[in-house]
This record gives structure tokens, sequence and C-alpha cells, in this order.
């Protein structure tokens, strides 16, 4: 059973600070581009190509992106390895337009991240604002396992015991299992309470999960497996992650087995 996933996406007028875009892919132009509070630009996207724009937070603080186009358009933020940040992805179809969308995100530490818009009805010309409130107080130190390059590794047999905590800038924990061979290995978590999602990831695409789980095994909401099949020699990236980013601490418990 997949629950849906709460999004928000209030609108913000920035102030004089502007948004750095370098824009690629599919757009009118390939060269570094910015994007000031109060501007529009035209951009172009294909069905089976997202527009990718870059863009450099020099602090911490709020981005808004606002995009309209006539395709059925989303809005990811990604960090630099792929994965979304805490709420950055909307397909709200405001007002019933699917190609009105908005987000405001909360961006915790001075980095590179990626502004992502993509169509599922073909290929489409966009506008597309931002804005920028630099917001220091909202910089959080860096979350040790948080990033997949960080994955702390998995032994079978052996459990580990973690806790997740969104009010700490805790929203997920990575881990990572190797074998020498082909094999089936099975992910399990235990969390009496909490509501949480296991998810595996292959290859360096660590925005698109292979699996996911979110069936709440025995009516527990914290219970959650995966089998996977692991290429001998290939590493396999499992994410630990609370569904809803605002509930606390959340103690749990991963296990690990491999056939």
């Amino acid at each position: 059973m997949t629950k849906s996933m709460p999004y928000g996406w209030p609108s913000v007028r920035g102030g004089a600070v502007g948004v750095a875009l370098m824009v690629c892919g599919l757009a009118t132009s390939a060269a570094a581009q910015e994007l000031r509070t109060g501007e529009l630009q035209s951009l172009v996207v294909a069905e089976d190509s997202p527009t990718i724009l870059k863009y450099r937070a020099v602090t911490a603080g709020f981005l808004t992106v606002v995009v309209r186009g006539s395709a059925d358009l989303s809005i990811s933020v990604t960090d630099d390895l792929g994965q979304l940040v805490p709420d950055g992805r909307v397909d709200g179809d405001l007002g019933g337009n699917m190609g009105a969308e908005q987000i405001m995100v909360t961006l915790t530490s001075p980095a590179e991240y990626d502004v992502r818009i993509a169509s599922r009805s073909g290929r489409d010309q966009f506008k597309i604002a931002a804005g920028w409130i630099a917001f220091p107080d909202a910089q959080r130190p860096p979350d040790p396992d948080g990033r997949p390059t960080a994955a702390a590794v998995l032994t079978p047999g052996t459990p580990i015991d973690g806790t997740l905590d969104s009010t700490a800038g805790d929203n997920w924990d990575w881990y990572s299992i190797t074998t020498a061979t082909d094999s089936i290995v099975t992910v399990l978590t235990e969390a009496p309470e909490g509501d949480l999602v296991l998810e595996s990831f292959s290859g360096s695409d660590f925005g698109t999960p292979v699996d996911r789980s979110d069936q709440d095994m025995g009516g527990v909401a914290g219970n959650e497996a995966l089998t996977i099949r692991a290429t001998g020699g290939q590493a396999v990236y499992v994410r630990v992650a609370m569904r809803i980013a605002s509930q606390g601490a959340v103690p749990y418990t991963l296990r690990v087995g491999v056939m």
C-alpha cells in the first residue's frame, strides 16, 4: 500500500537577493542565466527529459520556484546527488491546471542544488520564476548518514539500531550492502512508534527508488520490508525515512539477511 505524500507550495516574494540559476538540458539557452525576483523566463521541457537548473545557495534559506505551462508539469528540488530535499517535490495542479506548480523548500546548508522541471504530457514551453530568502538561522549541521556516500555498511545477521528525528535535521538514514555473488537481500525495519518508509536504490540514481515499502506490516506503521535482487560485487543502497517529517524522534531496528 502506497500512501500519498503531503506537499506544501506557499508562494514567497524574494527580497533583494537574486537567485542564480544555470540552465541546461532543453532550455532556450545553454549558457548560465540569472533569474531575478519578479522576472519571468521561458524554457522548454521534453516529456522524456527534465529541464535541470543549477542553484547554489551561499547560505541557508528558503527557495521558492513557480512554473506555468500547458503540459502536466512537476517541480523537484534535489541535492547534488539527486536525492530530494525534504518536501522537495510538488505536482499539485493548482486550480486544476496541470501546468501550474509552485514550491517552497528550506535549504539548510550552503551547497549546490538542482531544480528539475519535468513534463508527463509531451514537450512544452513554460515560464518560470524563483525567489530566495536568505535565512542563516535555518542552517543545520550536516547529517552524518544523510547522504548515500556516507552510508553505513550492513552486515547480514547483525541488527542495527537507529533513530530518526526531523526536528534535528535527521530525516533519513542511508545503508549499503555488497554481496560477493548474485543474491536475494531482505531488509526489515521494526519501529513501535512513528511511520517509516523503506526504499532501495541501485547505481548512482539516488532520486528514484527501485523499490519502496510503506505497507505497515502487522498494522504497525514502522514495520517495513523489502526483498532486493543484488548483483554480485555491486552495492545496493537502502534508505530508511519518515513518511511524515514532523514526528519527532523515532527509534528503529534494521535487520538484513542474504540468501
